[in-house]
């Protein structure tokens, strides 16, 4: 059974979503995550949270997302949101500019239903996936559910090496499937649109690795993917065989992180929340009642990442590296 998904309120959280499609399909090809990349950065404008990196396959999606604290909106702001969703039906931002426009209890109303969808994970998360399936089963004739369950999501600590392992671990999805040398070669991931230019995602880059300027924060991010002075791999092949990593990680031995993210790390999935003692202790007593009263500390060691500093917030016995 999934665990339950918990969610910080009232101060700024950083988490990694994970969404599949329904029965694990093959059903986003380029097409569809082209308009799903689109959707992503109007989707997130909207709702005022920022996309750190993504990367989307084609069975699944990531989205490293911060949600910033619900700050007080003028109406010019709640506009300039709304134009930005609804770049395709302006008579709906029409709409709600005579609305707001006129004040009174329709005004407030209508003010109250724009902030419900805003500054929440959740929120964000059903807004996009909500119109992103009606746009595909639009345009290749399916009806129905498009995506698999609920989605899972994991806190991570933006203040530690968390956050710099995860993003990583995103942007080298495409990599671990042998569909490119590196991820700067796939479209879909945010490292290839932050090299592309676009200033969102280098803003997110930035934010992950703590730096000003994307000059620097490019040059920390490589290292963080493959490592110092490390090449990038043939396409089409593995970049560590699973099988030894198993192996050095059983008998208690070491291997660099930019070895070990080439692997899938079900803590980025299941951990429930990822990052440092303190972060982990504060989480831990906010939803003490979520545990075991037999449970005494927050961090639960992750195997292979102890020179990191991080544990996770749920203890992971059987395929850590799946």
């Amino acid at each position: 059974m999934r665990s339950r998904r918990i969610k910080i309120n009232g101060r700024e959280t950083v988490y990694h979503c994970i969404s599949r499609t329904t029965g694990g399909d093959h059903l986003l090809d380029q097409r569809a995550n082209e308009v799903l990349r689109r959707q992503i950065g109007r989707v997130s404008k909207f709702c005022g949270v920022q996309v750190l990196t993504y990367c989307l396959m084609s069975n699944h999606i990531h989205i490293l997302i911060r949600v910033p604290v619900a700050q007080q909106m003028s109406d010019d702001e709640l506009l300039r949101r709304c134009r930005a969703l609804y770049v395709h039906s302006p008579h709906r931002v029409e709409a709600i500019t005579r609305i707001l426009a006129a004040g009174g209890r329709p005004a407030q109303r209508l003010r109250r239903q724009l902030e419900n969808r805003m500054h929440e994970l959740s929120a964000f998360m059903k807004e996009l996936k909500q119109r992103f399936t009606l746009w595909y089963n639009r345009e290749y004739c399916r009806f129905g559910t498009l995506w698999a369950e609920r989605f899972k999501s994991v806190i991570v600590d933006a203040d530690s090496l968390a956050i710099r392992a995860v993003a990583a671990y995103i942007d080298l999805n495409p990599l671990r499937a042998g569909l490119c040398r590196e991820p700067s070669e796939y479209r879909f991931c945010g490292y290839a649109e932050a090299l592309g230019g676009f200033e969102a995602a280098r803003e997110g880059i930035s934010f992950i690795c703590r730096t000003t300027g994307w000059q620097a924060a490019q040059r920390s991010y490589r290292s963080t993917l493959f490592g110092i002075g490390a090449l990038p791999k043939a396409a089409g092949s593995p970049a560590i065989d699973q099988a030894y990593v198993r192996r050095v990680i059983e008998r208690g031995g070491r291997l660099p992180m930019e070895q070990l993210l080439q692997l899938r790390v079900r803590y980025f999935s299941d951990g429930m929340a990822i990052g440092n003692a303190s972060f982990l202790d504060a989480i831990f007593a906010q939803f003490r009642k979520n545990f075991s009263s037999k449970r005494r500390s927050a961090l639960k060691p992750m195997k292979g990442f102890d020179r990191l500093k991080i544990g996770s917030l749920r203890g992971l016995q059987i395929n850590v590296f799946d």
